[in-house]
């Protein structure tokens, strides 16, 4: 029974972000003759236009797409009439779907494109393998493992028959045994770490065009599945911590982007195109979804070595609610600790947005205000800008979790952009 209520909290979970996440890029710019990744949580976590180095890349990856929901917004895809579409997609259709039904979604997927943009060169990369044990009730790993076999040989033969670019990143990645993945590539057997979007990035980059950038070696230790653990509480804990900390080795290989913007916190920092929205080359997202104050603080090395320009920060909305106390005093400790770590760098601390518990929000955003005033950097406090009279987040721009829509972003990057 706990194994089907946490894949019923998945796919609920998954649905929401789904929703938001395409009308957040309905609302982005047009950038025509790029390249853009499509796919999953593996396309997702990574910062492609950072691995490769060029500002001409696309991030469409999606956490938990499966090959109808990528059929559902590819009309996002070619408006944008990119001059390269890679496909990564296959892994969350099993064991729903069949290979051959995934395979008859991704032909739906580039005979749109081809009508729709018909320069596009189109390149599918084969499914990645899975390792032997996972923390998301994905039963039978050899058969799922078969299964992405089989879609990788209808991949390879639809490729051949369209005279679209077949891929095969599967090889890269096999451990010892020939069959799932290798263990020093992946984060829980199912994701990669940093090192091994180093190995995707070297199987890629000719196809993608780019010359080689320097990047650098993850340390942080992965998180290993626990079989033993059946509680569902404790296994969604487990995925949280699990998508934290692979994104957190994702930003260790990155260059280090001197002058840079950066956008820095949980997830309203994560889930949102920042370089696009603003339209400016100098913005990275360093966003981490669901990262607690205490997790914030951790990255502050990360976030030093940029020598940045100007830091974005967002950080404390869950401590807010359920530890007031200790969410003001582990603000204090990371502003100050990223400010002594970054003297040059102009800081900027976003105050928490509508939500539950309105009025200690405002009191609780009067406490940064005062925090930010000790410590010398700018508070931006965007509560009433959000808040209807009653003091709830104004349904346009989101939910009362403080997840926005796509008019929620519009309205905080025009809030923002005097400051940038």
């Amino acid at each position: 029974m706990e194994k089907y209520i946490l894949t019923l909290f998945l796919s609920l979970s998954v649905s929401l972000w789904l929703a938001a996440q395409n009308d957040r890029y309905d609302i982005l710019p047009v950038h025509e003759g790029g390249t853009i990744f499509v796919g999953d949580s593996i396309t997702d976590d990574c910062e492609w236009n950072e691995l490769f180095g060029s500002q001409d890349i696309l991030n469409r990856g999606i956490d938990g797409n499966t090959s109808e929901s990528v059929l559902q917004r590819i009309k996002e895809i070619s408006r944008h009439q990119p001059a390269k579409v890679f496909f990564a997609i296959g892994t969350n259709d099993f064991p729903t779907r069949t290979p051959d039904q995934v395979l008859d979604n991704v032909r739906k997927c580039c005979d749109s494109i081809a009508a729709d943009s018909p320069d596009t060169r189109i390149f599918i990369e084969s499914v990645l393998p899975v390792g032997p044990k996972q923390m998301f009730f994905i039963d039978g790993q050899e058969a799922k493992n078969e299964w992405i076999s089989e879609l990788n040989r209808k991949y390879d033969s639809f490729c051949a028959e369209r005279g679209y670019v077949f891929i095969d990143t599967h090889t890269a990645f096999l451990g010892k045994d020939g069959k799932t993945m290798a263990k020093d590539f992946t984060s829980d057997n199912l994701h990669l770490n940093g090192n091994g979007y180093r190995i995707l990035a070297d199987v890629l980059r000719p196809y993608v065009g780019a010359e080689a950038v320097p990047l650098g070696i993850c340390t942080l230790p992965d998180v290993e599945p626990d079989p033993g653990i059946t509680d569902t509480d404790a296994l969604i804990s487990k995925a949280v911590l699990a998508g934290k900390v692979r994104r957190a080795m994702v930003f260790q290989i990155m260059p280090a982007h001197k002058q840079s913007i950066l956008f820095a916190g949980g997830a309203i920092m994560e889930d949102c195109e920042w370089k696009e929205i603003f339209n400016d080359a100098r913005i990275y997202n360093r966003g981490i979804d669901g990262a607690s104050v205490e997790e914030f603080i951790a990255q502050v090395p990360e976030l030093s070595r940029h020598d940045a320009e100007k830091i974005f920060i967002e950080i404390g909305s869950d401590e807010a609610v359920s530890d007031p106390g200790n969410g003001l005093e582990g603000t204090r400790k990371a502003v100050l600790a990223l400010k002594a770590a970054c003297p040059q760098t102009s800081l900027y601390l976003l105050g928490i947005l509508p939500g539950e518990n309105e009025g200690a929000i405002k009191e609780y955003n009067a406490s940064l205000s005062e925090i930010c005033n000790e410590a010398g950097i700018i508070f931006i406090d965007l509560y009433d800008s959000f808040a209807l009279a009653d003091g709830s987040l104004n349904p346009k721009y989101g939910r009362n979790n403080r997840k926005l829509s796509a008019e929620g972003y519009s309205h905080l990057a025009d809030s923002l952009r005097k400051y940038l």
